[in-house]
């Protein structure tokens, strides 16, 4: 069964902006809400998604081993990659939602990095990216490895965190929350927006 987002988390859904910046804090549900917000878009749009994780040993401990075999319905799932941590789902034809892929290219994946090692990376074209704990992400790798593999795709990017200091993810924080890019925007919440709590 598929989650039902929490007020907050819809206004994100609901969203059209390509970058989103996501200064949640504690207990707010970010890596749930990246792993179904990912899956949503990988079965709406055919292609290829990444969860990225500062380190591999977090991507594998944190999403491989807690989440991602256990919150994707077994009907979607067409191929587990314990090597890889890669799921790939079944083709999904959908009348009631418009959603119809084509089986005559390959079926949507989900994927976990490492920014840890983000150069072995390079090359790769992905139609979304979602930074999990961006604040302690390398600060070039977006920029230097990340942002290119989104421009034949035009894909979208989202980085969620809690605060560490004036870094990188304050910057992008801030240029969400100022309107002076129409593809930027930010949301800020606390524990205390996660109704579950």
């Amino acid at each position: 069964m598929l989650y039902s987002p929490h007020p907050k988390q819809l206004e994100v859904h609901n969203s059209p902006d390509r970058f989103k910046v996501l200064n949640w804090g504690r207990r707010t549900g970010k890596s749930m809400f990246a792993l179904e917000y990912t899956l949503y878009e990988a079965l709406r749009r055919q292609g290829r998604y990444w969860i990225v994780l500062p380190t591999y040993k977090q991507a594998k401990d944190i999403y491989w081993k807690q989440y991602i075999k256990t919150l994707i319905p077994k009907e979607l799932i067409k191929d587990i990659n314990n090597v890889d941590l890669s799921i790939t789902l079944n083709y999904i034809e959908d009348e009631v939602n418009g959603i119809k892929h084509d089986t005559k290219k390959p079926n949507s994946t989900i994927e976990l990095k490492g920014s840890d090692d983000a150069d072995k990376l390079r090359g790769t074209q992905v139609m979304g990216l979602v930074f999990d704990e961006y604040a302690y992400h390398d600060a070039d790798a977006w920029k230097l490895v990340f942002e290119p593999m989104l421009l034949t795709t035009k894909g979208w990017a989202m980085f969620i965190s809690t605060p560490s200091g004036r870094n990188h993810f304050y910057d992008w924080f801030q240029l969400g929350k100022s309107g002076t890019d129409s593809e930027w925007k930010a949301w800020h919440f606390t524990t205390a927006d996660n109704e579950t709590i």
